[in-house]
């Protein structure tokens, strides 16, 4: 999995990564490396992450485009 709109839209929401990782109930380094495609999350996270920023999970964890 590579980069997702999740770091994105956290930052677009105003969330800090760690107040995030908080309301997930993980530590910020595990949402860092599912922020930057190094981690792939479960559907739990998956779904908490949908639900605290009112975005749908397919969106969210859908890879961007990197324009080379």
């Amino acid at each position: 999995m590579g980069v997702t709109n999740l770091k994105i839209e956290r930052i677009k929401k105003g969330i800090s990564q760690w107040k995030m990782a908080s309301l997930i109930g993980i530590d910020s380094t595990k949402l860092s490396k599912i922020e930057t495609g190094r981690l792939s999350p479960d559907k739990k996270i998956k779904c908490a992450c949908s639900k605290i920023l009112g975005l749908g999970v397919r969106y969210l964890f859908t890879e961007i485009e990197k324009n080379n």
